[in-house]
């Protein structure tokens, strides 16, 4: 949560003005994360050290404290960061090749076609290797190779069903956030002004995005346990 917190706080995404148009929007966005991108890769480091900490605290049966969870994901996370960036890099592939393709034809129809096509090969390989985290921590698989290679091999032939588990999860949960800080931005701005209520709207959505957070890293050590057992 506080990562989140202080970005919105400290590094807030601009609001485009109304009437902008295209390239003026670009423009403003491509400032923003020019400013903002090691605030944001740092905000990212520290929620995967956080999620790895989770995973040991749900799957260790030593019960480790909440120090030594800690402690023990930093030695894991070069090997996430690693495979993270190796899947970011092929779905980035996956996605950009079928729509330069499609654009190629400067037919619209086949470019709404291959951009389908991208989304859904660059949800499916999310889905093959969202077993990466705790391939790494729960199996120790230190090499990230192998363990993308584990979690590819644990979800096969699950794909279609952990896509919908995880699509279903992260709808309710976007549903709630958006009814909760809504409701908080409209109550509080009438109690605290427009600057208080947005301050405390934010820390609704954080709060929300912690709670988010916990759970998928719950759901996913017991998507792990679950098809890990199956093939024993």
């Amino acid at each position: 949560m506080v990562p989140a917190f202080a970005l919105a706080v400290l590094q807030p995404p601009p609001d485009p003005q109304k009437g902008s148009d295209f390239a003026a929007v670009l423009a403003v966005m491509g400032e923003y994360y020019r400013v903002a991108t090691p605030w944001l890769l740092g905000a990212a480091l520290l929620q995967i050290i956080g999620t790895l900490a989770m995973l040991a605290l749900f799957t260790d049966p030593n019960r480790p404290t909440v120090g030594e969870a800690i402690r023990r994901s930093f030695a894991r996370t070069p090997a996430v960061v690693g495979g993270q960036l190796i899947v970011g890099g092929a779905i980035c592939s996956m996605v950009l090749l079928p729509v330069a393709l499609g654009g190629a034809t400067k037919n619209p129809v086949v470019l709404i076609l291959t951009l389908l096509i991208a989304v859904g090969l660059g949800f499916w390989a999310w889905v093959r290797t969202s077993l990466l985290a705790p391939a790494v921590m729960v199996e120790s698989i230190a090499n990230p190779l192998k363990a993308l290679e584990q979690s590819w091999r644990l979800t096969e032939g699950n794909a279609l069903r952990l896509l919908a588990f995880y699509m279903l999860l992260g709808i309710a949960f976007l549903v709630v956030m958006m009814i909760g800080e809504a409701a908080t931005r409209l109550v509080l701005t009438l109690v605290l002004g427009t600057e208080g209520g947005n301050v405390a709207a934010d820390l609704v959505g954080c709060l929300f995005q912690a709670a988010m957070a916990v759970y998928f890293a719950a759901a996913v050590a017991a998507v792990h346990r679950q098809l890990t057992s199956s093939l024993r």
